[in-house]
């Protein structure tokens, strides 16, 4: 792996550019108006790719690929039950599509920008 001069002026590794093009495709499917149904569910460009990548990022992510568990990790699980939870309690008719819609959005961000940005020169190659 090639060596890069970080903000600090210290040389670090190269970011690996497979973990920021994930990076990428997450940020700009944030940003594309594209609405459409699949089923009962609505779904935009951001819902889809989190429907696809978050059971396999979920399950590298309890197998250790991107580093030890921190407890940010068991936080943003936590507080997904918990917001379920409350939409199950206080809104019932709406806990399938929107409880879905909500954990998919919450879980999917956070472990695509945990896979993601590991590093500090990761998340510099990111805003460039």
């Amino acid at each position: 792996m090639g060596q890069a001069v970080t903000r600090s002026g210290t040389i670090g590794a190269m970011p690996k550019p497979g973990r920021i093009l994930l990076a990428k495709i997450t940020l700009v499917s944030l940003m594309i108006p594209m609405h459409f149904s699949l089923g009962p569910l609505a779904m935009n460009a951001s819902r889809l790719l989190f429907l696809v990548l978050t059971v396999p990022l979920f399950v590298r992510l309890i197998a250790g690929a991107y580093g030890r568990l921190v407890a940010a990790d068991f936080m943003i699980v936590l507080f997904t039950l918990w917001s379920l939870a409350s939409i199950a309690v206080n809104n019932s008719s709406v806990f399938v599509s929107f409880g879905g819609s909500q954990a998919l959005m919450l879980l999917g961000a956070y472990i695509a920008a945990r896979a993601s940005i590991r590093t500090p020169e990761d998340f510099y190659s990111l805003i460039r």
